[in-house]
């Protein structure tokens, strides 16, 4: 057996016990509340043997439901009024992070050239990798994938050996 299957049944006997103690409890001390018990189910007996038409009555109330669906409607629509503007910031603050500024555009640039060059002589050094990094130091996850883009396509290919001590970019 499981060890689920086994604790299932530890839980099970014990809530067996606990219910077994706590009915012999209810009729051993004579509570008023097993008397209330027994006198509903004697009425519930009696209704039981009443024609149907004596048992209905059940009455049923209606509700105005207009106030709340309208404070519903309300609330629904402030949310989303309130994500919308959110969304907006967030879409101007993410579209003013992603023009990138002259200096890293610059960057960009030269980092470009030096990768170019390092693939046409087939050679990438520590001193490679060290520059290639001060380059990127200023550009953001995703220009730096870029960047380092051809880099790693031609380490792959074969075209490049790359002679560092650690990573090669």
């Amino acid at each position: 057996m499981s060890a689920r299957v086994v604790r299932g049944l530890a839980v099970g006997s014990f809530l067996l016990a606990t219910g077994v103690a706590v009915g012999w409890w209810g009729r051993a001390s004579g509570s008023p509340e097993r008397s209330e018990k027994a006198s509903l189910r004697s009425a519930t007996a009696e209704d039981a043997r009443r024609p149907a038409e004596a048992v209905n009555r059940i009455t049923v109330q209606a509700v105005d439901t207009s106030g709340i669906q309208e404070s519903v409607r309300k609330a629904v629509a402030e949310e989303l009024a309130r994500a919308r503007e959110e969304a907006a910031v967030e879409a101007e603050a993410k579209a003013v992070e992603s023009d990138p500024t002259p200096e890293v555009l610059a960057k960009l640039d030269s980092g470009h050239e030096y990768i170019t060059t390092a693939i046409r002589t087939g050679r990438w050094e520590t001193s490679d990798a060290t520059h290639l990094r001060s380059l990127g130091a200023d550009l953001s996850g995703d220009q730096y994938q870029e960047l380092i883009r051809p880099l790693v396509i031609a380490i792959n290919k074969g075209e490049i050996s790359p002679n560092v001590e650690g990573m090669p970019f």
